[in-house]
């Protein structure tokens, strides 16, 4: 062989493989490990037959392998660029993370209003929308915490700041941990 075998970062499947057999769940990061092992196993496939058709011993290596090529064709676009299952996997998917899309932009954009408001400036902490236990929040000064009706999801170290989810956006906040709950049940339904 004049070239070096593509053997690259292929990762262990065999505990994989061994759950998928007993009808087991994996994760995602585990459907993508597979992926990239049987993509691994193509190219040192397609290698061999090409660069090692003159030996003998390396033919004989692949009497018998079966590529799985409609399996390729049906299971490696579940994935996208970042290894994550695409939103093409399935119509469900693909609507449920436009619904997650909405909800986060009316989230923001209710609580950046609320931020706006100059009959807040005092109670403020600070001008930001973060993030406390999957909730959008807001930072509110301690002392002012009866002007801002909503749930308190986080104080800060010095206790001077309060992380309050206010009332305007605890149903958008609620709708939203539900569709993020069914984009969970089906990816693994996916999977």
């Amino acid at each position: 062989l004049q070239r070096g075998l593509p053997l690259g970062d292929i990762p262990e499947v065999a505990d994989i493989l061994r759950r998928v057999e007993r009808s087991g769940t994996i994760t995602v990061e585990e459907f993508a490990d597979f992926v990239r092992f049987h993509k691994a196993a193509q190219g040192l496939y397609h290698f061999v037959q090409r660069y090692g058709a003159t030996k003998k011993s390396l033919q004989v290596l692949l009497i018998g392998i079966d590529l799985l090529e409609p399996w390729s064709r049906k299971h490696f676009p579940l994935l996208d660029v970042k290894g994550e299952i695409a939103d093409s996997a399935s119509e469900d998917l693909r609507a449920l993370r436009k619904l997650s899309q909405d909800l986060h932009k009316k989230i923001q954009e209710k609580l950046r209003e609320y931020l706006s408001n100059p009959k807040l400036t005092e109670v403020m902490q600070e001008f930001y929308v973060t993030v406390r236990d999957g909730r959008y929040v807001i930072p509110v000064k301690a002392s002012f915490r009866a002007r801002v009706p909503g749930i308190i999801h986080d104080v800060s170290s010095t206790e001077a700041t309060l992380f309050i989810e206010p009332q305007e956006v605890v149903d958008a906040n609620n709708q939203l941990k539900v569709v993020e709950k069914e984009i969970q049940v089906e990816i693994e339904r996916i999977l």
